[in-house]
């Protein structure tokens, strides 16, 4: 209850701060207790996108695999809590058609098509699966998910920054220095603000950093210094 007071409060903020953003998509204004609406049903089927899929990929790549026909007890319950998601995912895309009509103009169509889809595809399970198993502890699986993955040029920048900025980090937690750093080159590629911004573009930088490795100090150092580390690698005995 809480989580969804504090999601509500927010829509309402953002939407009371936006003011009107219609007329420069050429839609038409439908007032703010439509926007609003939208707004809330928008949030509602893109949590539920990503808490199905996050759930589903938790199943596939992290639950060991049961040793009868059944699903083992932690796969049963993250196949509950996706279709719960799932669900919702559905239910929140319906609603928003009516919504989506009031609006009119060219976007209303994209709107609602986004909602459905959430961007969702074979590369965003795999950067899931990532950082699921990172955050289990699971290193080898991440690594190999992160070394047998990649994303087209042709998908969303955010998309391919966020998969390989996962894959980086879990090859630096593993201690695969060079291998994280390739990856962090794909993010670079992708974006170089993701380099300077994102978090875990910082985390993961000084985590190589502080080991050192004279094999990947040139870009290490290029990297670090864009994303404005005041604390460069330091020099490596015998090199």
């Amino acid at each position: 209850m809480l989580a969804a007071g504090i999601a509500v409060s927010c829509v309402t903020f953002v939407v009371a701060a936006a003011g009107d953003v219609h007329g420069v998509l050429g839609d038409t204004d439908p007032g703010r207790v439509a926007s609003w609406l939208f707004g809330l049903v928008r949030f509602t089927a893109e949590a539920g996108a990503v808490v199905a899929v996050g759930a589903l990929a938790f199943v596939v790549f992290v639950v060991p695999a049961g040793t009868g026909r059944g699903l083992a007890a932690d796969a049963c319950a993250a196949v509950r809590v996706a279709a719960g998601a799932a669900t919702a995912w559905a239910v929140a895309s319906v609603v928003a058609v009516p919504l989506a009509a009031g609006r009119g103009g060219p976007g209303a169509g994209a709107a609602v098509v986004g909602l459905v889809t959430a961007g969702i595809g074979p590369n965003e399970l795999a950067t899931a699966a990532i950082r699921i198993a990172a955050r289990l502890g699971r290193l080898n699986e991440a690594a190999m998910l992160a070394r047998t993955t990649a994303v087209p040029d042709t998908r969303a920048v955010h998309h391919r920054a966020r998969h390989y900025l996962a894959a980086a980090h879990a090859l630096a937690v593993r201690g695969d220095g060079g291998d994280a750093v390739f990856a962090l080159l794909e993010v670079e590629a992708a974006g170089p603000e993701d380099i300077r911004y994102a978090w875990l573009a910082q985390r993961t930088l000084q985590q190589l950093v502080r080991r050192g490795n004279r094999l990947i100090r040139t870009d290490l150092d290029r990297l670090a210094t864009l994303a404005g580390l005041a604390c460069i690698s330091p020099p490596v005995p015998g090199s």
